[in-house]
């Protein structure tokens, strides 16, 4: 049960402690891959290919109105014409593939995962962060019967993207459906990653990706995504678990699970930030005290700089799970994704924004729960 008050960590100070410690890290790296590419040239090329296909597409115009006399002039542009299309595309090819080997590099060289660990430690040195990677061939294996009526061809499994295959329970299943709307399918996992909470309480999350195609005459006309993370927390160690299911508080928010009752607090503030569902009205009562419901209102409130969007608990089993959906620009991801500039500070700040974003996201729904008071 929750018996006492954590402070947690503000946006604000591990945005501090980001800057003061996990930047300059990135900084360093960045100095190094600066230092080994030389981006006047890259700068040089792409000015080249801009200004090759500028003259290109000017002596094509004119050669539209000379053409017709089929004079030695029309024959001139039309040679000048070809020259310059070749070098547009020789220099932009060029450009285009330096651009795509520095991006490599700052992807080889920022280790992502221990920038996410380094990360973790300087928002709350109870949150260990730890990737596990898991063998492409049996992750395959694992789910191959499971998604065999997807596949025609499914022994072939070196053909199957293993992204395609999300290691998710049930509950944890039930729970992305509940945070997605209706007309999405299941894309893609983004992999599961593991937390240690305090180090006893074993936790995970994991990211997908929804896709909603709108097909018109059997042709897709649109197509649009949603992301959702579902956090998995083992609260095995709880003496008198119970199942219970609490969403953030909508006008349209209807979600339920497995026909729970709805369960109005004495805590007015509460009952219009949560809805609280249960088969067990008096140990919902045991858990939610007044001075938890307190500090469980005043965290959620306090969500300047979050990207979580509605918010969704389920507790069933031995599992705690915690479910919300975001941006793109947010989800937790083993590749920095990042548009490439000849300004080293605002790629740093780019890739510095997008670990601090995206590690804070998993942080702050973990400590509207008072994780692990809650199990404690």
């Amino acid at each position: 049960m929750i018996q006492k008050v954590r402070d947690y960590t503000t946006k604000e100070t591990f945005l501090e402690n980001i800057n003061e410690k996990l930047k300059p890290v990135v900084d360093a790296i960045l100095d190094e891959i600066w230092k080994k590419n030389d981006f006047k040239t890259l700068r040089f090329r792409k000015i080249l290919a801009l200004s090759f296909t500028a003259f290109f597409i000017l002596f094509l115009i004119i050669s539209v109105f000379v053409i017709t006399t089929f004079s030695t002039a029309a024959l001139a542009l039309s040679i000048i014409d070809i020259i310059l299309l070749i070098s547009a595309v020789v220099s932009g090819m060029f450009w285009l593939w330096k651009r795509r080997d520095i991006k490599y590099s700052i992807q080889r060289a920022l280790n992502i995962h221990q920038l996410y660990k380094l990360a973790f430690s300087l928002l709350n040195a109870n949150i260990q962060y730890i990737n596990e990677d898991i063998d492409k061939d049996i992750y395959k294996l694992m789910y191959k019967d499971i998604y065999k009526d997807m596949y025609e061809d499914i022994e072939d499994i070196e053909d199957i993207d293993e992204d395609s295959f999300p290691y998710l329970s049930q509950s944890e299943l039930s729970l992305h459906n509940l945070l997605i709307r209706r007309g999405y399918d299941f894309f893609k996992s983004h992999g599961s990653k593991k937390l240690v909470l305090h180090s006893k309480h074993n936790a995970s999350f994991e990211c997908a990706t929804w896709i909603k195609e709108v097909v018109v005459q059997d042709k897709i006309v649109s197509t649009s995504y949603a992301y959702t993370t579902v956090i998995k927390i083992d609260t095995s160690q709880i003496r008198d678990p119970f199942d219970f299911f609490m969403s953030e508080s909508s006008l349209f928010d209807f979600s339920n699970y497995a026909g729970m009752k709805k369960i109005k607090l004495e805590n007015s503030n509460f009952n219009k930030e949560f809805n609280m569902r249960a088969y067990n009205e008096l140990k919902t009562f045991q858990m939610l005290t007044p001075l938890a419901m307190e500090n469980m209102v005043q965290r959620k409130m306090d969500s300047n700089g979050v990207d979580v969007k509605d918010l969704k608990i389920l507790s069933t089993g031995n599992f705690l799970y915690i479910g919300f959906v975001t941006r793109k620009e947010e989800v937790f991801r083993d590749r920095f994704s990042f548009f490439l500039t000849l300004n080293k500070e605002v790629m740093s700040q780019r890739i510095v924004d997008q670990i601090s974003q995206a590690v804070y996201n998993i942080y702050y729904p973990i400590s509207i729960m008072q994780i692990p008071i809650y199990i404690d």
